[in-house]
């Protein structure tokens, strides 16, 4: 009688266990879901009246990188670059991801990922709008942590050189990317970060 108890003793704890298990994985699969692109309509509807953001961009070559794939320069190295996976990669955002950049987007939806956008550089922006809205509706500042992982990202070196690298067919070797001087032509003071927590 006493083995019988201890093994269905053995058999609830494993039971248990595997229970766990599978309610842990099942939470894991839920967070690793793709974060959507929402565009850059959402980011300046913020950002325009809040810091110098937009207008460093607007005025950046990131903003018009789309549109370079239309020029004669362009079409030397693809016959059509604006539908060329190997172009489309770096000259818009989210390309062939959720809520990112597709060639068959209708128009509209498709000028907001044009080009090198805001979640190009600070990731797509889904999970982390919603934690600035929530903090905004608080008035408190939102948490950096947090933030981060939801997806935001501080660019560094590493994420400009996903583009700006030998495989671009315009990377000159005489003149290789220099992060420090670049950044700072592109670097924007942006309030919502400076006042997280």
């Amino acid at each position: 009688m006493k083995t019988k108890v201890k093994i269905a003793a053995v058999a609830a704890v494993l039971l248990t266990v595997m229970f766990r298990l599978a309610m842990a994985e099942d939470a894991k699969k839920e967070e690793v879901k793709e974060n959507k692109y929402l565009g850059d309509k959402q980011c300046i509807a913020c950002h325009k009246d809040l810091d110098d953001s937009v207008k460093m961009w607007e005025a950046s070559k990131h903003a018009k990188a789309y549109e370079t794939l239309a020029t004669d320069a362009a079409k030397k190295f693809s016959s059509d670059p604006q539908k060329d996976p190997a172009c489309l990669q770096c000259h818009v955002t989210g390309f062939g991801k959720e809520g990112g950049f597709a060639v068959d987007l209708k128009d509209d939806k498709k000028e907001t990922v044009a080009g090198v956008t805001c979640e190009s550089c600070h990731g797509a922006g889904q999970k982390y709008l919603a934690i600035f809205a929530k903090a905004k509706a608080k008035k408190e500042a939102p948490d950096k942590k947090e933030l981060a992982a939801a997806g935001l990202i501080t660019p560094d070196e590493k994420k400009c050189l996903e583009c700006h690298n030998e495989k671009s067919p315009t990377f000159d070797k005489e003149k290789p990317f220099k992060f420090d001087e670049m950044y700072k032509a592109i670097k924007h003071a942006v309030k919502a970060e400076a006042e997280t927590k």
